[in-house]
C-alpha cells in the first residue's frame, strides 16, 4: 500500500468497550428517537463518539427509517475507522433521501478508504452536489481515488478544481503534496505539507503524511514525533496510533512497540481491527504463530479487501506451512498490487517451498525487472534457480547478490551451495569459508561446509570443519547430530552412537538423532531397540507427530502386523486429535494394506476439517481412485485444480481420474492444460500418448513422440515412446527400429526388454534373443532383464525353462526371497520334487512374507498336505489381509479338503468386499461350482 494513503489505513471496524452499561443509562429515559437523535448531536459537539453512537442505535432500533441518524452513525463510524459500518449506514442513508450535499462526500470518502476507489469514481466521477463546499471535498474524494487507482494526471485535476475551496483546499494542496512524492520529490512534498501545517497544524492528515516523508528519508525519530503530535491532537484516531505501531515494529522496537499498542487500544479499543491487526503483526514478529494466525482471521473476516492483513496472512501461512492457503493471500496482494515487493517475495518462496519452481520462475520475473540492484532479489533468484537445477544461472544470481552487499554472510553461502551444486568446487568451498567467519552466530554456511564435505567423502575436512561450528554452538543438537554423521563416515560406530546420545540429552525430542540411533539400532539387528527409542520420545513429548509417523514405518520396515502400524498411528492422533500429517498417514498406511475403503473415510474426515487444504485434497482424490470411485475424484481433483490453475502436477491427476470415468476428452483438455504450464512433463505426454494410441491418432501419436525428442536430444525416453505406440499398433519392425534408437541414446535394460518383445512379435527371435544376450555378457549381474525372460517362459508354459533361468539369477541374488519364491513355483510347474524344498529355503529368508507362504501353501495342498496349507494360507492373510489372490487360495484349499461351510463364508465376505470387481465374481463363482 503506498505511503500517502494513510486515510485507507482507518477501512477497519471498532468495537465500542464498555457500551452495554452506557447504553442502559441512556435508554429507558422515554426519549423519543427524534430527541435521542437531537443528544446524539450534543454527544458529538462535545467529543464524545461513543456516547453519539449509543444514541443514535437507541434511535434506530425504535425507528430504523431515520435517515438523520443513518447519516450521523456512519459519520461517527467513518471518524472512527469502522469503514464497513460507516459504508453500510451512509449507504442506508441515501436510500432514506437524505441530503445528497451532506451525505455524498462522506459516501466516496468511505469507498475510497474501503478500497472501492474505481467503483467510487464510475459512481460519482460525473455528480454535481448543489452546495459548492461538498462539492469540493467530493473533488478533492476524486482527487485520492484517482491517485490510489495509478491515474495521476487525472488526480492533479481533481486536487486543483478542489483547492478553490477554502474548505477543500488542505485536502487538496496534500493530495499535490502526495503527488510530488509519487514523482519521487520528497524534498517538495515535505516542503508542501509544512506549508499545509503552517496554516492548519492540528491537519492530522498532514502531520500524518510528514511522519510518512521524515520516515522515507530514514529519520523515523522526527516521523515518531509527528505521529504522537497527531495522537495529541486526535486521541482517539486510529491512523496516527496505527502508524506509530507500524514504524516502531519495522524498526523491531517491540518493547516499545508493544506498549504503544496498549495505547493505542485504550483509545480505540481492543477488538478495533486495526489494533488486532498490529497485534498480530507483534504477534509474528516475535514468533508467536497461533495467537498471530488467530488474530489476522479475525481482521480479514471483517475487512477482507485489507491488503496489509492479506500480506501479513500469506506471511503467517507461509511460516507455519500451509502453503496454499499463503498463496491464495499473496495473490490476492498482488492482484491488486502486482509490483508490490514483499508479497512477490513471499510468492515465489511459497512456489519454491510447494516445489513448483517453474512458477516461482515465472512471479519471479518482475522482480528481476524492477530490483535489479536489490541483494534480496538477486540473492531469492540464485535460490530459484539453484530449485530448478539451472546452476550456472543460479551461481550468477547469487554472485550479484554478493556483489551488491558483500557483507551479506548469508548471501555468500548460498553462492557456495550453488557453485558446489554445479561442480565448481574449490570457489564453493571459498565462499562458505568467507561465510562461516563473516557470521559469529549463524551456522549456515558452517552446516553445508560439514555436509558438502561429507557428500564428497572429504571425512578429515568434513571434521575439521565441524570443528569450527562446534566451538560457535557446542550445545547445540545439531551439532551433536552432525559428529554422529562424521564419526559414521569414519566408520567409527561406538562414537557416533555417543555423538547421538548427545544430541538427545541436549534436546530430548531431538528426532533426527533419535532417527539415527534406531538406524543403528536395525543394522545390529536390535529392532526392539529402535521401537523404545520411538517409544521414549513420544512420552517425552507426546505431541511430537513426526515421530509417531516414523515408529509406524519403523513397524513396517521389520515386517510386523501392519495393525501394530496402526496402533501407533491411532496412539498419534488420540495425542493429537485432528492432525493432518498423521490422518494422512493412516490414510497412506490403510492404501499399503489394500483397505481403500477404510482410507477413504479416514481421507474424507480430514477433507472436511480441513476443506481445501491442498495436501489433502490430493490424498483424498487419489484415495477415491484406489477406492474405484473416479466421479468422487473427478470432483475432487477438479476443485483442487480451482484452487491451484498454476500447479501441472493437479491437471495431471485430474487427467487420471477423467480416464478412469472414460471420460477421454476432459482428460486430453486436462493434460494440455497442464503442458501449456509445464511443455516437458513427460508423465503428461506419456497419458497424452496413451489417449493418441486409443484413438489410433498415429500423426499426433509420433508428433508427439517428436516433440519429446526434440525436447530430451539426448535422452531415450522419446524413442521409447514411439516404439510403444508402435508396438501397441502392431508394428513390430518399426517398434524395433525405435527401441534401438533408445539403446544408441541411453543403454538400459528396459530398452533391451522392449526391443525384445517388438523383435519377438516380429517372429524374430533368434535376433531377439541375441539382443538379450548380448546386453547380459555386458551386464552379467542385471536381473531385470533376464527377471523378463523368465517372465516370457513362464506366458509360454515352459516352466522348466523359467526355472532355469531363476536357478541363475539365485546366482546373482542368493538372497532375494522374491526370486527364490519364483523359481520354487515355476519348478513346482514345471514337476520338479524338490521344489517345496525351494520355496522352504526361501520362507527361511522372509518367514513372515505372504506371497512366500502362498507357494509354500499351494505346493503343500496339491501334495495332499491340506491342513498345513490351509494353516499357511490363514497366516498368509492374517499378514496381508486385503491380498485378493491369497484369500482366494484359501477359499481353494477349503473347497479342496471338504470345508465347504468355510469356503462360502470366505466367499461370500469377497463378495461384500468387492461388489464391482468382475474379475474377483469370476474367480468366486469358479469356487463355487466345485462346492
Amino acid at each position: 500500500m503506498a505511503r500517502y494513503h494513510e486515510k485507507r489505513l482507518r477501512g477497519m471496524v471498532k468495537a465500542l468497550a464498555g457500551a452495554g452499561i452506557v447504553a442502559m443509562l441512556l435508554s429507558g429515559c422515554g426519549s423519543s428517537p427524534e430527541e435521542m437523535v437531537q443528544s446524539a448531536r450534543g454527544f458529538l459537539e462535545k467529543n464524545d463518539p461513543k456516547a453519539a453512537s449509543i444514541q443514535l442505535k437507541n434511535a434506530l432500533q425504535e425507528n430504523p427509517g431515520l435517515a438523520e441518524a443513518r447519516f450521523l452513525l456512519g459519520r461517527v463510524h467513518l471518524d472512527q475507522g469502522d469503514v464497513p459500518s460507516a459504508l453500510k449506514e451512509l449507504k442506508r442513508a441515501s436510500e432514506l433521501g437524505y441530503s445528497a450535499d451532506q451525505v455524498t462526500p462522506l459516501l466516496a470518502r468511505a469507498m475510497v478508504m474501503g478500497g472501492e476507489g474505481k467503483e467510487m469514481i464510475e459512481q460519482f466521477a460525473n455528480t454535481s452536489l448543489g452546495d459548492p463546499a461538498s462539492q469540493a471535498q467530493l473533488q478533492a474524494t476524486l482527487g485520492e481515488a484517482y491517485l490510489g487507482t495509478g491515474a495521476p494526471d487525472k488526480a492533479e485535476e481533481r486536487f486543483r478544481d478542489a483547492a478553490r475551496d477554502a474548505g477543500a483546499r488542505d485536502r487538496a494542496e496534500l493530495g499535490l503534496a502526495r503527488l510530488s512524492a509519487g514523482k519521487r520529490d520528497l524534498e517538495g512534498a515535505l516542503s508542501q505539507v509544512e506549508g499545509i501545517l503552517a496554516h492548519s497544524p492540528k491537519y492530522v492528515d498532514a502531520l500524518l503524511f510528514k511522519a510518512a516523508l521524515l520516515n522515507a528519508r530514514e529519520e523515523p525519530a522526527k516521523a515518531a514525533e509527528a505521529y504522537s503530535a497527531a495522537i495529541a491532537i486526535e486521541p482517539s484516531a486510529v491512523a496516527p496510533h496505527f502508524e506509530l505501531v507500524s514504524l516502531l515494529l519495522r524498526d523491531r522496537k517491540f518493547d516499545e512497540a508493544a506498549e504503544k499498542l496498549k495505547a493505542m487500544q485504550a483509545a480505540v479499543g481492543k477488538d478495533n481491527a486495526q489494533a488486532v491487526y498490529l497485534q498480530a503483526y507483534l504477534d509474528f514478529s516475535q514468533g508467536r504463530m497461533k495467537p498471530a494466525q488467530e488474530s489476522i482471521e479475525r481482521v480479514l473476516r471483517v475487512a477482507p479487501n485489507y491488503l496489509p492483513a492479506r500480506l501479513l496472512a500469506g506471511a503467517i501461512y507461509l511460516r507455519t506451512g500451509d502453503i496454499l492457503q499463503a498463496q491464495g493471500h499473496l495473490n490476492s496482494v498482488l492482484a491488486v498490487a502486482p509490483r508490490q515487493l514483499v508479497a512477490r517475495r513471499l510468492l515465489v518462496g511459497a512456489h519454491l517451498a510447494a516445489r513448483e519452481t517453474d512458477r516461482a520462475a515465472d512471479v519471479l520475473q518482475p522482480l528481476l525487472k524492477d530490483y535489479a540492484d536489490h541483494a534480496d532479489v538477486m540473492s531469492l533468484a540464485g535460490q530459484v534457480y539453484l530449485a530448478k537445477g539451472d546452476f550456472a544461472r543460479s551461481s550468477e544470481y547469487f554472485a550479484k547478490a554478493v556483489e551488491l552487499d558483500p557483507k551479506d554472510a548469508s548471501a555468500r553461502t548460498r553462492l557456495g551451495i550453488s557453485r558446489l551444486a554445479s561442480g565448481d568446487s574449490s570457489s564453493a568451498f571459498s565462499d562458505l569459508e568467507a561465510a562461516a567467519e563473516m557470521d559469529d552466530d549463524r551456522i549456515q554456511a558452517d552446516v553445508a561446509l560439514v555436509m558438502s564435505h561429507l557428500r564428497r567423502g572429504e571425512i578429515d575436512k568434513a571434521s575439521e570443519a565441524l570443528g569450527r561450528l562446534e566451538k560457535k554452538q557446542p550445545d547445540n543438537p545439531l551439532v551433536s547430530n552432525l559428529l554422529g554423521a562424521v564419526m559414521l563416515g569414519k566408520g567409527d560406530l561406538p562414537k557416533a552412537r555417543e555423538a547421538f546420545e548427545r544430541a538427545i540429552s541436549l534436546k530430548a525430542d531431538y528426532l533426527p538423532a533419535v532417527t539415527n540411533l534406531a538406524r543403528l539400532d536395525l543394522a545390529d539387528k536390535k529392532p526392539e531397540e529402535a521401537t523404545k527409542r520411538f517409544e521414549r520420545l513420544i512420552e517425552a513429548n507426546p505431541k511430537l507427530v513426526d515421530a509417531y509417523v516414523a515408529l509406524a514405518d519403523l513397524n513396517i520396515a521389520v515386517g510386523r502386523p501392519a495393525d501394530d502400524a496402526r496402533k501407533v498411528l491411532d496412539r498419534g492422533l488420540s495425542a493429537n486429535p485432528g492432525s493432518l500429517p498423521l490422518k494422512i498417514a493412516l490414510v497412506r498406511h490403510e492404501l499399503r494394506g489394500g483397505d481403500p475403503k477404510a482410507a477413504l473415510t479416514i481421507a474424507e474426515e480430514a477433507q472436511a476439517a480441513a476443506p481445501n487444504d491442498a495436501v489433502v485434497l490430493d490424498v483424498l482424490g487419489r484415495t477415491q481412485l484406489a477406492a474405484a470411485r473416479p466421479e468422487q475424484a473427478v470432483a475432487t481433483f477438479g476443485k483442487l485444480a480451482g484452487l491451484r490453475p498454476d500447479v501441472p502436477a493437479v491437471l495431471l491427476m485430474l487427467a487420471q481420474a477423467q480416464l478412469a470415468t472414460k471420460n477421454a476428452s476432459g482428460a486430453e483438455l486436462s493434460l494440455k492444460k497442464a503442458l501449456a504450464l509445464k511443455p516437458d512433463l513427460i508423465e503428461a505426454q506419456r497419458l497424452l500418448m496413451a489417449l493418441r494410441a486409443q484413438a489410433k491418432d498415429e500423426a499426433g501419436a509420433l508428433a508427439l513422440a517428436a516433440e519429446v525428442q526434440k525436447q530430451r536430444p539426448k535422452a531415450a525416453t522419446g524413442f521409447l515412446m514411439e516404439g510403444d505406440y508402435l508396438l501397441s499398433q502392431k508394428k513390430f519392425a518399426p517398434a524395433a527400429a525405435s527401441y534401438r534408437r533408445a539403446m544408441q541414446l541411453e543403454p538400459s535394460a528396459q530398452a533391451v526388454v522392449k526391443l525384445h518383445a517388438a523383435l519377438t512379435a516380429a517372429g524374430k527371435n533368434q535376433d531377439a534373443d541375441r539382443e538379450a544376450e548380448a546386453w547380459l555378457r555386458k551386464q552379467p549381474k542385471d536381473l531385470t532383464v533376464r527377471g523378463y525372460l523368465a517372465e516370457a517362459q513362464l506366458r509360454k508354459g515352459d516352466y522348466a525353462k523359467a526355472a532355469q533361468v531363476y536357478k541363475g539369477m539365485l546366482t546373482i541374488a542368493p538372497g532375494n526371497a522374491l526370486v527364490q519364491n519364483n523359481y520354487a513355483w515355476a519348478a513346482w510347474k514345471a514337476g520338479d520334487p524338490k521344489a517345496m524344498s525351494y520355496a522352504e529355503e526361501a520362507l527361511k529368508t522372509a518367514p513372515d512374507s505372504p506371497a512366500i507362504l502362498d507357494t509354500v501353501a499351494m505346493i503343500q495342498l496339491e501334495s495332499g498336505e491340506g491342513d498345513k496349507a490351509i494353516a499357511n494360507l490363514k497366516r498368509a492373510v492374517e499378514k496381508a489381509p486385503k491380498a485378493v489372490p491369497i484369500i482366494l487360495n484359501l477359499a481353494r484349499a477349503y473347497a479342496k479338503t471338504g470345508k465347504a461351510d468355510e469356503a462360502r463364508a470366505l466367499l461370500g465376505q469377497l463378495e461384500r468386499d468387492f461388489p464391482d470387481a468382475a474379475a474377483v465374481k469370476k474367480e468366486i463363482a469358479a469356487i463355487r461350482g466345485t462346492l
